[in-house]
């Protein structure tokens, strides 16, 4: 319970930071969609808006190791389950880098696919060891 909480609020703070990066490419992605000449009306609620979009579903992104674990720790996901899906996170992770950050940089989609995948991929860790701390335990209770 208590590790879950110390452990996803510095995961969901360090997401909106990547998003507060993230964000001015993607408005200034949109706004080059103006045509020469034409005036750009981009109102300061739907600007924050946007904004706190981005930034909500970034943190939420960095959140996916601290839920993997949580689903190993209750028992419904095993380690070796998730270090198998790895392709699959890397598909999605990939995909959801590119919706995130419509900038035309890729280098930005690039950093938020692969901390991604880092992530996930410490998530499979840190649940392969308690699957490992839970084979122990029955061990040596006999």
């Amino acid at each position: 319970g208590r590790w879950f909480t110390v452990i996803s609020v510095p995961l969901f703070v360090a997401g909106m930071g990547v998003g507060l990066v993230i964000a001015p490419h993607a408005v200034e992605l949109l706004a080059s969609f103006v045509p020469g000449g034409a005036a750009q009306f981009l109102t300061a609620t739907s600007y924050f808006d946007f904004y706190l979009r981005m930034l909500l579903a970034v943190g939420i992104a960095f959140l996916l190791p601290a839920m993997l674990v949580l689903l190993n720790v209750l028992g419904v996901v095993s380690g070796r389950s998730i270090l198998k899906g790895w392709r699959i996170a890397l598909v999605v992770a990939t995909a959801f880098a590119a919706l995130a950050t419509p900038a035309a940089d890729v280098m930005s989609m690039v950093l938020l696919a692969g901390i991604l995948v880092l992530l996930y991929l410490a998530a499979a860790g840190v649940a392969l060891l308690f699957d490992r701390r839970a084979a122990r335990r029955p061990a040596e209770e006999l």
